[in-house]
């Protein structure tokens, strides 16, 4: 084996990835060759090898910083020597390079009927178990072992992925479309799992008491989730979670539970840009509640307007300039938000914020010149609205003196 006066770490470094997760014996960065922001990229630091979860991407330190890059390993190991040697120089050069990016070209397949999605999740919850120390978790929960029963949880599988499938399609079940399953390298359907998703799985149905679902309660939460939802959507002839609604109850009862919303609307993206944007507008309009004399309101409730008159003809004219202030704030917040509408829009929609980030990824300079021109322009609105907004009560003030003096 080749010695290197380097290592896996050093190259991350070098290559400013950014480290989602750590311990003792591997790392997990994002992926600068497959577009990755969730740190599917782990990074074995005893072998110096590594492999991205999404793309496939795998081999060792010198093929990462090669395939990054463009070069040969012969100029990979070279310019990380320089880099590591302590030159400050050459490594700002290195990280001032745009990686070309390789978006994986993955063709996801329909949805799968209800009947077929329920048909298969409901033979593959029989061939597995539920592991003691998932049974052990539920009882702690204060689950009996009858509704544990009742419920069917069972431990997510940790190895004979393609074995599963192929007997599943053997018995005549459906996987394609069916949330869970893809088609691998060789084209052979296959179902996802990696060590990050062990727990027991919890099968989700809907008001007809058909599975149309699977989510996993996690045995180790990463990135602050707890659950996650079975889905191939990153894998060639994969598909979406949807992220079904799952019903509780009896359809009969006088009082049911539904719990989830579909991320295939635009319920999701529009109450976390809500939730996003309420506090700046409180901001704008509650000083200009506070500023209104209220005697006002009442003497044209006094003088007989209905409260509905009074609320458009008295309030909303003299705190208007606070509304349209935390209008164009919410706008221009919801606008640059890249976060929340990336774990809330559907995934066959964009905002803004999502294309421009996902755009100007790589070498697309005629798109990042577009996308810079576009945002100097909206700045630019932004501003003049902003400044027109705060102009407009002095103008009506000066202009009300000056029909007074006349």
């Amino acid at each position: 084996m080749q010695d290197f006066p380097f290592n896996i770490g050093d190259v991350v470094s070098v290559m400013n990835l950014r480290i989602r997760h750590r311990n003792t014996v591997s790392l997990d960065v994002d992926c600068p060759l497959c577009d990755d922001h969730k740190g599917k990229m782990n990074l074995n630091l005893k072998k110096n090898v590594f492999r991205c979860n999404r793309c496939g991407e795998s081999g060792g330190m010198l093929n990462l910083y090669a395939k990054a890059y463009g070069v040969d390993l012969q100029t990979a190991r070279k310019e990380i020597i320089e880099a590591t040697s302590g030159s400050a120089f050459k490594r700002e050069q290195i990280q001032r390079r745009e990686i070309e990016i390789t978006r994986p070209q993955i063709t996801n397949s329909p949805m799968a009927s209800d009947a077929e999605k329920h048909k298969t999740y409901t033979r593959l919850f029989e061939m597995l178990i539920l592991a003691d120390c998932h049974k052990n978790n539920l009882l702690q929960r204060g689950f009996t072992e009858e509704q544990i029963e009742a419920n069917g949880y069972k431990s997510t599988p940790v190895y004979g992925y393609k074995k599963l499938t192929k007997r599943l399609i053997e018995e005549g079940c459906t996987v394609k479309g069916v949330p869970g399953f893809y088609r691998d390298k060789d084209g052979e359907w296959t179902l996802y799992f990696n060590r990050k998703s062990s727990g027991f799985m919890i099968p989700i149905k809907n008001m007809d008491g058909l599975i149309n679902g699977v989510q996993i309660r996690l045995d180790h939460p990463y990135d602050g989730r707890k659950y996650i939802w079975l889905s191939s959507v990153n894998f060639e002839g994969g598909t979406t979670s949807g992220s079904p609604v799952h019903f509780v109850g009896k359809p009969g009862d006088k009082t049911v539970f539904v719990l989830g919303v579909s991320k295939d609307t635009y319920i999701p993206l529009v109450v976390g840009h809500v939730i996003l944007s309420a506090p700046f507008v409180y901001l704008a309009v509650v000083p200009k509640l506070k500023q209104m004399d209220p005697s006002l309101y009442e003497a044209a409730l006094d003088l007989g307007a209905t409260p509905v008159y009074a609320l458009f003809k008295i309030i909303i004219p003299q705190i208007a300039s606070g509304i349209a202030s935390g209008f164009v704030m919410a706008v221009t917040f919801s606008l640059d938000d890249y976060f929340v509408a990336t774990y809330t829009k559907p995934a066959t929609f964009d905002t803004i914020s999502t294309y421009v980030v996902n755009a100007t990824k790589g070498s697309q300079t005629d798109i990042k010149t577009a996308l810079w021109a576009l945002s100097t322009i909206i700045f630019l609105i932004v501003i003049v609205v902003e400044i027109a907004i705060n102009l407009a009560p002095a103008r009506k003030a000066v202009r009300e003196e000056a029909g007074a003096d006349e």
